[in-house]
């Protein structure tokens, strides 16, 4: 809500060597895409990215539950899936 506390979504990540490319979206739950955070993004071994709670048009968007799905792959065809929910909460007006 821009109100300077709690505003973004933090997620790190850590794998032995770089070179990890990276696909990561948030979904709302009945499935939508909200927000492409990253698209096929080569990773260093340790790291973060985060989400402002903006989506593709850039408008916030609403309180609620949401999925993060993060794939993972290298250039030996090794890939791995990672999906965590998490809520996005607004305050009542």
């Amino acid at each position: 809500d821009n109100d300077g506390f709690e505003d973004l979504l933090e997620m790190n990540y850590q794998f032995p060597e770089p070179g990890k490319i990276a696909n990561v979206s948030i979904f709302n739950v009945q499935g939508v895409l909200i927000k492409k955070l990253l698209k096929n993004f080569i990773l260093n071994n340790t790291g973060s990215f985060i989400w402002d709670g903006l989506n593709e048009q850039n408008q916030p968007a609403a309180g609620g539950i949401y999925l993060l799905k993060a794939e993972f792959f290298d250039i030996n065809g090794h890939i791995s899936r990672f999906s965590k929910p998490f809520v996005l909460a607004v305050k009542f007006k």
